[in-house]
């Protein structure tokens, strides 16, 4: 029989192959702070506590980083969300890139780099209460 997560699985340095239970679909994982993950492949969301505990990664599998690798990195604080635009997953990663505090936005295969200044400015001027954006489609 398979071995699921527990609560004291443990990722370390390498990460952790899990498995999603539905659908067999592998992934790899660097920290367990987390409830459920929604799995890439079949879409379901399954509680951390159900998913197959795969082991360490290969050499093979240590050798090909993913942007979702990247995201978790030294147990680096990660957001994962749907987005409202096309119900796709998007995973925001923050940390440092070149020695900034930097938020990294994975969307599919693309990475977008956001120096946190960027963002400051961003807090600092807000958003308009009559919610209308000049420059923006409104998603329906």
């Amino acid at each position: 029989m398979a071995k699921t997560v527990t609560k004291n699985t443990r990722a370390g340095m390498s990460g952790r192959m899990i498995t999603c239970p539905k659908c067999q679909a592998q992934r790899r994982v660097y920290h367990f702070g987390w409830p459920w993950l929604e799995c890439r492949t079949c879409k379901a969301r399954v509680e951390k506590l159900d998913w197959i505990d795969t082991g360490s990664p290969t050499e093979g599998q240590r050798a090909k980083p993913s942007s979702q690798d990247m995201t978790e990195t030294k147990e680096r604080p990660a957001l994962t969300f749907t987005n409202a635009a096309d119900g796709s997953e998007i995973t925001m990663g923050f940390g440092y890139y070149k020695g900034v505090a930097t938020t990294a936005l994975f969307h599919g295969d693309s990475l977008v780099l956001i120096p946190r200044d960027i963002l400051q400015i961003a807090l600092e001027q807000g958003w308009d209460d009559d919610n209308s954006c000049p420059h923006c489609k409104e998603v329906k």
